[in-house]
């Protein structure tokens, strides 16, 4: 008796297994402040942009502190950074102590990942994410409309919750 007692308490708390939490990225108001200043002359242009974000994350949540605009190949419908500029972000991030934690850029229409975006994501790591901003980002430093995704282990994810905003002086 006492053993079919405990197996249906080890049953039932099978059923109640914790679900890992969802996934947050935060971004200081000054980062996408930055941003904004950052991606301005490519959306003045009518080209896409992009911009690396540095912070730090647990692989679960990302706090972006500051970003990093390399020189790209840019056209309206598509943008691309070269290895040497991709490793000058690496090492800005290390002297700064700071981790590679994501990146932003922007498409002419909707916001969305297209096929080309995931295969030219050339850093991926627990919690790095990525986001994209409708109409060359001009409706930053809102990101309303922003289409966002982070890295897992078994790969990319929709990030479901809305990236926050962290007004530091309000801290």
């Amino acid at each position: 008796m006492i053993w079919r007692i405990l197996a249906n308490l080890t049953r039932r708390r099978a059923r109640f297994e914790a679900s890992a939490p969802s996934p947050v990225i935060v971004m200081t108001k000054a980062c996408i402040d930055q941003v904004s200043r950052q991606i301005a002359p490519s959306t003045e242009r009518g080209h896409e942009s992009i911009v690396y974000l540095l912070g730090l994350t647990d692989g679960n949540t990302a706090l972006a502190v500051s970003s990093v605009a390399p020189v790209t190949i840019a056209t309206p419908t598509s943008v691309d950074v070269e290895a040497p500029e991709l490793g000058k972000v690496i090492r800005r991030a290390t002297l700064s102590d700071l981790q590679v934690v994501g990146q932003l850029h922007t498409h002419p229409g909707k916001a969305y990942h297209s096929q080309g975006d995931l295969k030219g994501m050339r850093i991926r790591h627990p919690g790095y994410f990525s986001i994209v901003a409708p109409a060359y980002g001009v409706r930053l430093p809102s990101l309303d409309d922003t289409h966002s995704l982070i890295w897992q282990e078994d790969g990319f994810r929709d990030v479901t919750q809305p990236v926050r905003l962290l007004d530091e002086e309000s801290t």
